[in-house]
């Protein structure tokens, strides 16, 4: 996923900075949200989940955190 990340920048999609990075963890964030369903249907033996709302906050910070750090590390270099 950094290197989609990389190659939207690289498309002039947003650019490497600390809010872009955030806000394209967002969206990586919601779609894993969307998904989360489908991949626990499809898993043959899906590990037990809580899926209220801690669990789904925690998903998000998880990838914007994720988000900030390949920007901030893509800029740098």
């Amino acid at each position: 996923f950094a290197i989609i990340y990389a190659l939207l920048w690289n498309l002039g999609i947003g650019s490497p900075t600390w809010l872009w990075g955030v806000v394209f963890g967002a969206a990586h964030g919601v779609l894993a949200m969307l998904t989360m369903p489908m991949m626990v249907k499809m898993h043959p033996r899906p590990p037990e989940m809580d899926s209220g709302p801690m669990m789904m906050v925690g998903l998000l910070a998880g990838h914007m955190v994720f988000g900030l750090v390949v920007a901030l590390t893509y800029s740098y270099w």
